[in-house]
């Protein structure tokens, strides 16, 4: 039986202290150098900056609290203050907060939306994909998925949830090079070893079936590299190796 979930991951928010330190510690420099208006622009920057950090915290704060303590309906009214339409941050914030709680309908349409304004984030691209993982709609999650692999193709995360995605939807050759490159990043992860298993064991048995006995047997050692002690992967092994033999000498 193919799974229906996959644990979340930890995405990094944009906005921090730093994001209002940068100009103004620039303003700084100017102040320093003489240059006085270039200063105070950075000054008025910084002090914007640093606003909008403390409303979007604040915004958060009261979002949470109510998805934890107040009616749904009530709770969603407090929280529409994050859904600012070309505000890409406060966006996938809302999206994370309703994800949290397990409202994944809902996070949907301030992730897409996120998506749209800042296609080249990887972390909102994982973060869709993951949402429409949850809801187990799994084509819809592997495009944003793949776009989060391609901008950053060594994040173990959006590997291993691509790779389950596609696992999901019977793509088992290309899962299975996913999988793997998921597997190379961080081979202790025991759900993704054990999809990338599975999917060996899969492919080895549609190769054997179609007499590619070499390409069944490599599947079958993956396994094996995997599972040491599981004796179905050495009786396939030992199964395929006489079809092989004998086939050669047909």
């Amino acid at each position: 039986m193919r799974p229906q979930r996959r644990s979340g991951y930890v995405r990094r928010r944009k906005w921090t202290p730093a994001t209002f330190r940068i100009p103004d510690h620039l303003a700084r420099v100017y102040q320093k150098l003489g240059r006085r208006q270039d200063a105070e622009r950075e000054y008025a920057r910084a002090a914007e900056l640093r606003q909008h950090y403390n409303d979007a915290a604040q915004q958060a704060t009261d979002c949470s609290r109510a998805l934890e303590t107040r009616a749904p309906e009530a709770a969603r009214a407090m929280c529409q203050q994050l859904f600012v339409l070309d505000d890409p941050d406060k966006l996938t914030t809302l999206g994370m907060l309703y994800g949290k709680h397990g409202d994944y309908a809902d996070a949907v349409g301030p992730l897409e939306r996120a998506a749209r304004l800042d296609p080249d984030s990887s972390e909102v691209q994982h973060d869709l994909g993951l949402t429409y993982f949850r809801l187990k709609q799994y084509q819809r999650a592997r495009g944003p998925l793949e776009k989060a692999v391609a901008l950053r193709p060594d994040f173990f995360g959006s590997n291993a949830l691509l790779g389950a995605t596609l696992y999901a939807l019977k793509e088992d050759e290309v899962a299975y090079r996913v999988l793997d490159h998921a597997h190379q990043l961080n081979p202790r992860h025991a759900d993704s070893a054990d999809l990338l298993f599975k999917t060996a064991m899969i492919l080895s048995q549609t190769k054997a079936a179609s007499k590619q006995y070499e390409e069944s047997l490599t599947y079958l050692r993956k396994a094996a590299e995997l599972h040491p002690a599981d004796p179905e992967v050495h009786r396939r092994l030992a199964q395929v190796q006489a079809d092989s033999v004998a086939g050669a000498h047909r």
